[in-house]
C-alpha cells in the first residue's frame, strides 16, 4: 500500500491539498495522524516499524488493534474488521473533478494492480469508475444492437425480395449503402470527438431506419424500370432522375428540420440534431451515388443486363 500511495501521488488525476501533498487517505495516513497526537499509539507504531519509514512491518495486527482502541470511528473508515479479524483496507484517492472517467478508471486500475498480489486482491471502485464501466457496457450493448438490427433488416429484405421479386440477393444489395452510411456517421462522430455512448448509440440506430427507406426507394424503382428498359443503364438513369429528385427534396427538408436543434441549449439535443441530420444526408448520398453502381453490378451478375 505504501508503494501504491507513492504511485498514486504522481498520477495526473490525483488532487492535491493546499500544501501540495496528494489528497490520499488510507490506514497509513491515519496512523501518521494518530501517532502525531497520541503518544501511546506513536510508541506502538514505532515498535512495529523496524526500518523507520513510518509503515509497520511487524505485529501489524497489534497496531490495528491499538488504532481501533484510540480512534475507532476513523479506523473503521479505512480498515474493515469483522469478528475480530481484519478483512480489508481502504485507500481513498481524491480525483480531479474535471478528469475524464476513462482516464480515472485506467489510472485507478494501475494502483489496484500495484497493491494486488499472490495473497491480496485489490479493486478500484468509486462513482466515477462505476459510471464509466456502466457506460462502456451500455456502449458495447448499443454496438451489438446495431449489428443485430442491420443483419435482421438484411435478412428481412432478402426474404421479402425473394417472395415478391424472386431475388433474395437484391435485399442484401439494398442494405449495403445502409452499412456504409453507418460507418460514415460513426467516423464523423470520431472526427468531431462526439463520444459513442448509450445516448449517441441509440441515435445512430436511426441510421438503419432512415437509410433503409432511401435505399428501398432506389432499389424498388430500379427493379421496376429494369423490366421495361432496354438496358440496365437506361433503367438506372430513369431511377436516379425520377426517384433521386424526390429523395433530394425529402432529405433536404428533413435534415434542415433536425439541424435546427444545433442551436438548442442542451448538449444532448445538439448532438441529436447533428447526428440525425448527418445520417439523413449520408443516407441520401449513399442511396443516390453508391447504390446505383452496386445495382449495375447486381444486374450483371444476375443476368438482368443485356
Amino acid at each position: 500500500m505504501e508503494e501504491a500511495r507513492g504511485n498514486a501521488s504522481d498520477l495526473s488525476v490525483t488532487e492535491t491539498y493546499a500544501d501540495g501533498s496528494a489528497a490520499i487517505s488510507d490506514p497509513i495516513t491515519l496512523m501518521e495522524d494518530v501517532a502525531a497526537r497520541n503518544e501511546s499509539f506513536n510508541a506502538t507504531l514505532a515498535a512495529s516499524d523496524s526500518d523507520d519509514d513510518g509503515v509497520p512491518d511487524r505485529n501489524v495486527t497489534a497496531v490495528f488493534d491499538d488504532l481501533y482502541r484510540i480512534a475507532p470511528d476513523e479506523a473503521s473508515n479505512v480498515i474493515h474488521r469483522e469478528d475480530g479479524e481484519y478483512q480489508a483496507l481502504r485507500m481513498v484517492v481524491t480525483v480531479d473533478g474535471v478528469a475524464e472517467g476513462e482516464t480515472v478508471t485506467d489510472q485507478m486500475d494501475w494502483i489496484a494492480e500495484d497493491i494486488g498480489g499472490d495473497y491480496v486482491a485489490a479493486i478500484a471502485t468509486g462513482d466515477v469508475i462505476i459510471n464509466q464501466i456502466t457506460a462502456d457496457q451500455l456502449a458495447e450493448t448499443a454496438i451489438l444492437s446495431l449489428v443485430v438490427a442491420l443483419l435482421s433488416v438484411a435478412v428481412f429484405l432478402s426474404i421479402a425480395y425473394r417472395v415478391t421479386e424472386g431475388s433474395a440477393s437484391l435485399g442484401f444489395v439494398t442494405i449495403i449503402p445502409v452499412a456504409m452510411t453507418l460507418t460514415w456517421v460513426l467516423g464523423t462522430m470520431a472526427l468531431l470527438e462526439i463520444p459513442f455512448n448509450i445516448v449517441t448509440g441509440m441515435i445512430t440506430g436511426l441510421t438503419i431506419g432512415l437509410g433503409v427507406d432511401y435505399s428501398l426507394h432506389i432499389s424498388e424503382r430500379f427493379n421496376q424500370e429494369l423490366a421495361d428498359a432496354e438496358t440496365a443503364a437506361a433503367a438506372l438513369h430513369e431511377t436516379v432522375i425520377g426517384t433521386g429528385g424526390a429523395l433530394l427534396s425529402s432529405a433536404a427538408t428533413t435534415a434542415a428540420g433536425f439541424a435546427v436543434l444545433l442551436v438548442a441549449i442542451l448538449p444532448f439535443l445538439q448532438s441529436f440534431g447533428l447526428i440525425t441530420a448527418l445520417t439523413i444526408v449520408y443516407a441520401f448520398l449513399a442511396a443516390v451515388f453508391v447504390l446505383p453502381s452496386i445495382l449495375i453490378v447486381w444486374a450483371r451478375f444476375t443476368g438482368h443486363e443485356d
